[in-house]
């Protein structure tokens, strides 16, 4: 999902490489995450973490669980189906707080921004079902033909 690209004490650039946060976030986008403590991390939050040995993601944030005091999250791609977890407290950096589009830094901290995570959110299961009745219909029409 992304490269680094720089890196400071709580400040770290990373470039977009993948399509899994399209339309809003592409390939070429650069997102400024800020390093935080998990207790701040809320739904909607974009947030980047390690997944694997190296890997470095940068999705949406859907849920956390707390368990035996240990914060589990799990997240998905704006565009994915599934969820991605649990991942622990300690493989997240931190919460993208900023994205640079075409030249224009957008702050992912605004009231307008921090609903439209939510929007996501919340709307994501009702348009993955849509897709999957649409995709369904179109199934049965085409096995009755």
């Amino acid at each position: 999902m992304a490269d680094i690209e720089q890196e400071n004490k709580n400040l770290m650039f990373f470039e977009v490489s993948g399509y899994s946060m399209f339309p809003f976030y592409r390939a070429g986008d650069r997102f400024l995450v800020k390093k935080m403590p998990a207790d701040n991390l809320k739904k909607g939050h974009i947030i980047a973490y390690y997944s694997g040995l190296d890997k470095l993601v940068c999705h949406r944030l859907i849920k956390n669980v707390c368990n035996e005091n240990k914060n589990l999250f799990y997240t998905r791609g704006d565009v994915q189906f599934s969820l991605e977890g649990p991942i622990p407290e300690q493989s997240v950096i931190g919460k993208v707080v900023a994205v640079m589009k075409n030249g224009k830094i957008i702050n992912l901290n605004t009231k307008k921004q921090v609903m439209l995570g939510r929007i996501i959110v919340f709307t994501f299961p009702i348009l993955a079902l849509a897709i999957k009745i649409v995709n369904f219909i179109k199934f049965k029409f085409k096995k009755n033909e």
